[in-house]
């Protein structure tokens, strides 16, 4: 029996001499910071109005407004039903080149069905 206090009570002293170390605060944790330069390939362009808070509004929601693009590009962006439900693009283009709106998330009649209007300068009115 005293020779199980013993054993008790070093385990005791062992525990707590382990624990001594355990009432000081966690090291911070590591902090990491990026930096460079980002380019965009050539041929690309973002919709003016976009869901960042951030950044910067050009709105293009109207056909006076119409974001001016060059006639080859890809653009990026963003739209909402309720939120951003048009986005009006202006460009000179040749005869016979192709316009193509590619939608991510797409399903028939859900919230990401956009339509694509093409309109002359001559009457931005009637597609």
């Amino acid at each position: 029996m005293v020779q199980a206090r013993r054993a008790a009570a070093a385990a005791a002293a062992l525990l707590l001499f382990a624990c001594k170390g355990s009432s000081s605060s966690p090291p911070p944790p590591p902090t990491y910071s990026v930096s460079g330069t980002i380019h965009a390939l050539a041929a690309t362009a973002a919709d003016g109005d976009t869901n960042d808070a951030g950044a910067p509004k050009a709105h293009n929601d109207t056909s006076g407004a119409a974001q001016q693009l060059p006639a080859t590009v890809t653009v990026g962006g963003w739209a909402s039903r309720s939120l951003d439900p048009q986005d009006w693009y202006s460009a000179t283009l040749a005869a016979g080149q192709v316009v193509t709106l590619q939608i991510a998330d797409w399903t028939n009649g859900g919230p990401n069905d956009l339509d694509l209007c093409l309109y002359t300068i001559a009457d931005a009115s009637v597609p």
